[in-house]
Protein backbone atom coordinates (compact mmCIF):
# COMPACT_ATOMS: atom_id res chain seq x y z
CA UNK A 1 0.00 0.00 0.00
CA UNK A 2 1.34 3.56 -0.83
CA UNK A 3 1.23 6.48 1.22
CA UNK A 4 -1.18 8.07 -1.27
CA UNK A 5 -3.38 5.07 -0.45
CA UNK A 6 -3.36 5.82 3.24
CA UNK A 7 -4.50 9.39 3.57
CA UNK A 8 -8.09 10.06 3.77
CA UNK A 9 -10.09 12.62 2.10
CA UNK A 10 -13.11 14.57 3.72
CA UNK A 11 -14.94 15.88 1.19
CA UNK A 12 -17.77 17.57 0.96
CA UNK A 13 -20.92 18.06 -1.78
CA UNK A 14 -22.94 21.81 -1.09
CA UNK A 15 -25.48 20.32 -3.63
CA UNK A 16 -26.01 17.18 -1.58
CA UNK A 17 -25.23 18.64 1.87
CA UNK A 18 -23.28 15.76 2.02
CA UNK A 19 -19.69 14.88 3.45
CA UNK A 20 -17.41 11.71 1.58
CA UNK A 21 -14.93 10.11 3.21
CA UNK A 22 -12.32 8.96 0.58
CA UNK A 23 -8.62 7.62 0.28
CA UNK A 24 -6.40 10.44 -1.53
CA UNK A 25 -5.65 8.34 -4.74
CA UNK A 26 -9.81 7.59 -5.09
CA UNK A 27 -10.17 11.46 -4.48
CA UNK A 28 -7.49 12.22 -7.16
CA UNK A 29 -8.62 9.97 -9.85
CA UNK A 30 -12.21 11.21 -9.61
CA UNK A 31 -10.82 14.68 -9.73
CA UNK A 32 -8.89 14.56 -12.90
CA UNK A 33 -11.41 12.03 -14.62
CA UNK A 34 -13.76 14.96 -13.78
CA UNK A 35 -11.24 17.22 -15.47
CA UNK A 36 -10.33 15.33 -18.34
CA UNK A 37 -13.64 14.55 -19.69
CA UNK A 38 -14.96 18.25 -18.74
CA UNK A 39 -17.45 17.26 -16.07
CA UNK A 40 -18.21 19.53 -12.67
CA UNK A 41 -16.92 17.86 -9.84
CA UNK A 42 -19.26 18.71 -6.64
CA UNK A 43 -17.55 17.20 -3.92
CA UNK A 44 -15.09 19.60 -2.46
CA UNK A 45 -12.10 18.35 -0.19
CA UNK A 46 -12.26 20.12 3.70
CA UNK A 47 -9.63 18.01 5.11
CA UNK A 48 -7.25 15.21 4.95
CA UNK A 49 -6.04 12.77 7.83
CA UNK A 50 -3.94 9.94 8.48
CA UNK A 51 -6.72 7.44 10.33
CA UNK A 52 -10.67 7.32 9.40
CA UNK A 53 -11.32 8.36 13.30
CA UNK A 54 -9.56 11.40 13.38
CA UNK A 55 -10.95 12.24 9.67
CA UNK A 56 -14.58 11.53 11.62
CA UNK A 57 -13.65 13.58 14.37
CA UNK A 58 -13.19 16.72 11.88
CA UNK A 59 -16.57 15.70 10.07
CA UNK A 60 -18.54 15.42 13.13
CA UNK A 61 -17.04 19.35 14.39
CA UNK A 62 -17.63 20.50 10.84
CA UNK A 63 -21.28 19.34 10.86
CA UNK A 64 -21.61 21.06 14.02
CA UNK A 65 -20.33 24.29 13.37
CA UNK A 66 -22.30 24.40 10.17
CA UNK A 67 -25.44 23.04 11.64
CA UNK A 68 -25.56 19.99 9.38
CA UNK A 69 -27.27 16.41 10.34
CA UNK A 70 -24.72 14.17 9.33
CA UNK A 71 -25.64 11.55 6.90
CA UNK A 72 -24.32 7.38 7.32
CA UNK A 73 -25.46 5.17 5.04
CA UNK A 74 -24.81 2.42 8.04
CA UNK A 75 -27.72 3.81 10.12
Amino acid sequence: MSLIEKIYVLGYSESQRRFCTETLDITLAKNLSAFLNGRHVDYIPLAIASTLSELHEIRTRLATERNYRIYDPQE
